[in-house]
Order: structure tokens, then sequence, then C-alpha cells
């Protein structure tokens, strides 16, 4: 099943839905109608469901408090994992890290993907250096062929795409 990429108003009209100015905003047309916009009430609830604890700064970027860490691989895992592709067990996945034998470059790579999401303004401003963690992290171990260098690649290519890195996306895929 497809994740809606409209609001229900504007696919009752058969019309394309054009997001508001800024990300917490009605689409234009809700807006022009003065209706409330489906698509922003999901978003919120969404976002609101999913807000990672406050955090106080911790000493380096690298370190990431259990806490918001365990929120953040399930920030992953209920709105990335299964929509672009489905790469892990979710308990299996959950147990490696808590166990802290999740290698660091998956690791920081959902971390990456999750920090955007996050509703703390200190943990999206990390996502930038969760990923650039995660790149340096599957740089040191790209030579073994292993199934974690698989999922890391992927995932990083992924965020290669975000960031608009279309030569790293292709490296990275094509590893």
């Amino acid at each position: 099943m497809k994740v809606a990429k409209s609001c229900s108003q504007c696919r009752a009209a058969k019309r394309k839905c054009r997001t508001g100015a800024t990300p917490n905003s009605a689409c234009a047309m809700c807006a022009h109608k003065g209706q409330n916009c489906s698509l922003l009430t999901s978003l919120s609830l969404n976002r609101q469901k999913f807000i990672a604890p406050a955090v106080t700064e911790p000493a380096t970027w690298k370190e990431v408090n259990d806490e918001v860490r365990d929120e953040l691989v399930d920030v992953y895992l209920q709105l990335i994992h299964d929509k672009p592709h489905t790469l892990f067990h979710p308990t299996t996945l959950r147990a490696r890290v808590q166990t802290g034998s999740l290698p660091e470059a998956v690791l920081y790579s959902i971390l990456a993907f999750a920090a955007r999401l996050a509703g703390d303004h200190t943990i999206q401003e990390r996502a930038k250096v969760f990923s650039h963690i995660a790149k340096e992290a599957l740089k040191r171990t790209i030579d073994k062929v292993t199934l974690d260098n698989v999922h890391a690649s992927a995932l990083v290519g992924n965020l290669c795409g975000i960031e608009g890195d279309s030569s790293g996306e292709s490296l990275f895929f094509g590893q």
C-alpha cells in the first residue's frame, strides 16, 4: 500500500495537492478554501506520536542517549522501513541495537534517517552528523563482504540521495 502524498480533499477533487509554504501548513487548496487539511493533521499526529524526548547536548555529537537511540530506531521502523525498502526483521534489529551488536554504519544510517523526523530540533540538527558517521564507518569496513555492509550500503546510498549527492548515491548503491 502506498503512503498518501495528498490530502483527502485534493484526492476527492482529483487535483494535485500542493503543500503549503512551510512543512507544518495546510496545502494550497485547503488554505484557499479555509478547510482543515487532512494531510497536515496526519503529519502532525505522526510527529506528536514520535517526538523524541528532550536531551541535553552530549559531550560529543557521536554520543547518543540510549533512550533517544531507541526512540529513533522505532521512528525508523514505523515511518521509513517497509516504505522504500525492507531490510530488517524489526525484533532482531531492536535486539541488536540493545546488545550493541549492530555495526556503526547501519546504526548511524538508521539514526540519520529518523533524526530528520524527530520533534526535537537539536536531534534534527544531528541528522547530517549521523549520516557522516555512517559513511565513514562504512568506508572503514567496505572490504568485508557481509550482509551488514550490504544493508549499510543501501542505507547510505539512500542518505546520499536525500542530501542530493547523486555521485555518492550511485557509488554506494553500486557497491
